[in-house]
């Protein structure tokens, strides 16, 4: 219950440094934020969730600075269960854990944050067939993912203190 959790994918290449300066970026928020090397933030009005991005950052390119997103990718994140308290019984779909976890945080006020990184520092295997990854799966078929993310900008009314209150994040 108040432990670092890192989540790392088997087909990535880690560099010796990843958990040092991935508790380090997580600290930068005082452990109340998701950190990440790799993310998305949709378009207003998005009906995909693959297809309708306003911005990416992918972990084999440049970040040059930190940068809040909707969605981090889970293979290289990681955040601290003293502030985020997600359960595994909150990712109902399998292959989508990265979609799930935009949505807690969404939920839940929890800043998702895409670290700055250099190109190159984390790596994919030489054993990766990238025909057989998430994204190629279902970047052109995505009817859970874009269902579940059909929502996520428009804003919503929640009761906070016995009065309704609207939410627009």
């Amino acid at each position: 219950t108040n432990n670092y959790y890192l989540s790392i994918d088997d087909d990535l290449i880690y560099p010796e440094d990843y958990v040092k300066d991935l508790i380090k970026n997580i600290d930068k928020y005082d452990r109340k934020a998701v950190v990440s090397y790799h993310g998305r933030t949709l378009k207003d009005g998005a009906k995909s969730y693959y297809r309708d991005i306003a911005e990416a950052y992918h972990f084999l390119k440049d970040v040059d600075e930190d940068v809040n997103i909707q969605f981090g990718g889970t293979g290289v994140m990681g955040f601290h269960t003293g502030s985020v308290k997600v359960d595994f019984e909150y990712f109902k779909e399998p292959n989508m854990a990265d979609v799930w976890m935009g949505l807690y945080c969404k939920e839940n006020n929890t800043p998702i944050v895409v670290a700055s990184h250099k190109a190159g520092w984390i790596k994919h295997t030489e054993k990766i067939d990238l025909k057989d990854t998430i994204w190629s799966k279902y970047h052109n078929n995505d009817p859970i993912q874009s269902s579940l993310i059909e929502n996520f900008g428009k804003p919503k009314v929640v009761n906070k203190g016995g009065r309704p209150t609207i939410c627009l994040n």
